[in-house]
């Protein structure tokens, strides 16, 4: 809570959820197995990322200004492979396979949220206020064969799975014999999810 004669403030809490979570065979690897499972977590217990921004304001003022603007993003990544990961140049020798005779299955699982919510009361003689909750779901679930992958499977099995929220709200009550308010309320769904 804010009282004064005058005031201009900014008030901008962040959150960020961020992870690198991997489950992997490298390239340059000799395997033989009758069956294979290279999984970053498993569909009844997904890794979880999870970003909350919250802001509740009360300003009491003669004349006053600022900006409430809470900023939540999920920005990590889950990603099980065979091979390289993304971007980097893989080896692949006549030596070196992943062999499986039965199924080879890559899987990569997440939940990710982000949350944004501004609640705020302004009363004053003269006010000027910008709220503005942001909030990104980002981020990547993927399931990939990289480079320098050699693989021989009966079958094989990619799958990224990947549960999504970005909410954002804003709530702005002003009282004030001259006021110029802008509210506004931003959710973003970025991440990929690849397989």
């Amino acid at each position: 809570m804010n009282v004064s004669g005058l005031s201009l403030s900014s008030f901008n809490p962040t959150a960020t959820a961020s992870a690198a979570v991997r489950a992997y065979v490298r390239d340059n690897v000799d395997v033989v197995a009758g069956s294979m499972t290279v999984r970053a977590v498993q569909a009844s217990d997904k890794v979880t990322l999870d970003a909350n921004a919250t802001s509740d304001v009360v300003s009491v003022s003669v004349g006053g200004g600022g900006s409430v603007t809470p900023t939540a993003e999920t920005t990590g990544s889950v990603e099980a492979f065979l091979g390289a990961p993304t971007g980097v140049t893989g080896v692949n020798t006549v030596a070196t396979k992943v062999d499986v005779s039965g199924s080879l299955d890559v899987m990569a699982y997440s939940d990710m949220h982000a949350t944004a919510s501004s609640d705020s009361t302004t009363v004053g003689g003269v006010e000027a206020s910008i709220q503005n909750a942001t909030a990104t779901a980002g981020g990547a679930t993927r399931a990939y064969a990289g480079d320098g992958a050699d693989v021989q499977a009966g079958a094989l099995g990619l799958t990224a799975n990947s549960a999504l929220e970005s909410n954002a709200t804003t709530k702005g009550v002003s009282v004030a014999l001259g006021s110029v308010t802008g509210i506004q309320a931003t959710a973003r769904v970025t991440s990929a999810t690849e397989a």
